[in-house]
């Protein structure tokens, strides 16, 4: 009987183990371009590059943008918004290089899911979402036909965004 009981514990408190382990596994990394700001990252690439797949960046609004951002890892980008005023979280050029990237809350200047000018061809990818964004000059979801292996991009959903 105290075999049993031993064995039933030690079996849950190896799966809470497991389910706390999964469950901390994802970080949030704060950006902040504002003056006075203190947070450790003033641009959207720096706080890419200390990411890890799984993670969270969150761009607080700001009135200058956070510079362009090449994502190559399954990340979510979140600011507060793209269109109240005085809480606009802007970035520059976006170029996705990886599967599973959610995009939300930002205003972006331009978006090439595709091969531009120095850039490599990407990969094919899968799992983009982009929702209740702004996205103000370029929109490119493609490769041209002159490429020798043009892109392979699959499940896009784009929801609530306004694209100008």
């Amino acid at each position: 009987m105290k075999t049993s009981t031993f064995f039933k514990q030690a079996t849950l408190c190896i799966a809470l183990g497991f389910m706390a382990f999964a469950l901390s596994a994802q970080t949030i990394i704060t950006a902040d371009n504002n003056p006075g700001a203190t947070a450790a990252h003033t641009t959207a690439q720096s706080a890419h590059d200390a990411a890890t797949a799984g993670d969270i960046i969150y761009l607080q609004p700001s009135s200058t943008s956070y510079g362009n951002l090449t994502i190559d890892k399954a990340i979510t980008v979140v600011g507060r918004s793209h269109s109240e005023p005085g809480k606009v979280s802007k970035i520059g050029r976006i170029t996705p290089r990886a599967s599973n990237i959610t995009l939300k809350g930002l205003e972006i200047s331009s978006f090439y899911a595709s091969s531009y000018s120095g850039a490599p061809t990407p990969p094919p990818y899968s799992g983009l979402n982009i929702e209740e964004c702004e996205i103000n000059s370029t929109f490119y979801l493609g490769t041209t036909s002159s490429l020798t292996s043009p892109s392979n991009i699959d499940d896009i959903v784009i929801r609530g965004c306004v694209i100008n």
